[in-house]
């Protein structure tokens, strides 16, 4: 039930945003025009001071398969023609892709305790505040944050106090290499979450998992 209140009410922030130049113009234009730009094959993009990496290659591919439907019209003059139509179907898929997020929560933390509470406490961690369910359905970095956290949060507890643990409520190897990746998808967001990378080094267990941890 909590994917489903998260798409209607998504889509009922999304129906009275009405457009996005009156509401929230930063960043999501320029991010827009990046993704533009790496769907034109042009790998040269001018806004990278977060960096928000994963958000330009997210909005390049919504531009690119979404300009497939009006080839008739250059990529670029479409998305310039057409901004916020582009910003809202890629506000259409983050929303989908909360949802999923939100479902997949629920269902690892289910799988791994059969508790249908738990489940449910880390399905609803987007809930906790309104900007959590409005920031996801925005192309910032604020979105995959948030939307990566939901899961990554459940998955942190499975793996330090759940069934999946090693001696001690450390990480196992396999843990410390999904926690890598997940980190540095973070950090390629928004810097700002390098304070992760902090909190994953007190559940490794050695300083040869840490070392392997930096390394990824």
């Amino acid at each position: 039930i909590l994917p489903v209140i998260s798409i209607v009410f998504s889509l009922f922030y999304l129906k009275n945003v009405s457009s996005f130049y009156i509401h929230t113009p930063d960043p999501a234009y320029a991010y827009l025009m990046n993704g533009a730009n790496l769907a034109g094959g042009n790998l040269e993009v001018g806004h990278t001071d977060h960096p928000g990496t994963p958000v330009q290659y997210f909005a390049a591919l919504v531009i690119f398969i979404k300009h497939l439907f009006s080839p008739d019209v250059p990529l670029y003059r479409d998305v310039v023609l057409n901004t916020e139509s582009y910003l809202f179907a890629c506000s259409y898929v983050l929303t989908l892709l909360l949802a999923i997020v939100i479902y997949l929560t629920g269902a690892l933390v289910y799988k791994k305790t059969e508790n249908t509470l738990l489940s449910l406490f880390f399905q609803a961690t987007p809930f906790i505040c309104t900007y959590d369910l409005v920031y996801p359905v925005q192309l910032k970095p604020e979105s995959f944050i948030i939307i990566g956290n939901t899961f990554f949060t459940a998955w942190l507890y499975v793996y330090t106090l759940g069934t999946e643990k090693s001696p001690g409520n450390f990480l196992t190897r396999k843990g410390v290499i999904i926690s890598a990746i997940f980190c540095s998808f973070f950090v390629a967001s928004k810097i700002t979450c390098l304070p992760f990378i902090i909190l994953v080094l007190f559940l490794v267990h050695n300083n040869k998992e840490r070392i392997i941890f930096f390394i990824l």
